[in-house]
């Protein structure tokens, strides 16, 4: 969560980013017996997710952010705060109740 609308808290997501960064880097120059592998091709450690190509190896783990509540007064850029997915609540910013 990374505003708390009950009592303001703001996490300080980029810093927890930067953490999960390195975790990742670190990944790289280890290499590990765990893998998951595409059911298709047992020898790929890629999988094409129709947005991108995703490499599971190094990529977990993967950072979620609920910031419904932050939408309306702090920056939320996914490529900025560094997150991998989020989570936005589309009536706080407009649009229809009940969509998402």
């Amino acid at each position: 969560m990374y505003v708390n609308n009950e009592i303001g808290t703001i996490q300080p997501i980029a810093e927890i980013a930067k953490i999960i960064s390195n975790f990742r880097n670190s990944k790289l120059q280890t290499p590990s017996s765990k893998q998951i592998r595409n059911s298709n091709d047992q020898n790929s450690k890629n999988w094409n997710l129709g947005f991108g190509t995703w490499n599971f190896e190094t990529a977990y783990p993967l950072f979620h952010v609920d910031a419904a509540q932050a939408f309306a007064y702090l920056d939320c850029g996914v490529n900025e705060l560094m997150v991998d997915l989020m989570t936005l609540s589309a009536h706080k910013m407009g649009g229809p109740k009940g969509i998402g």
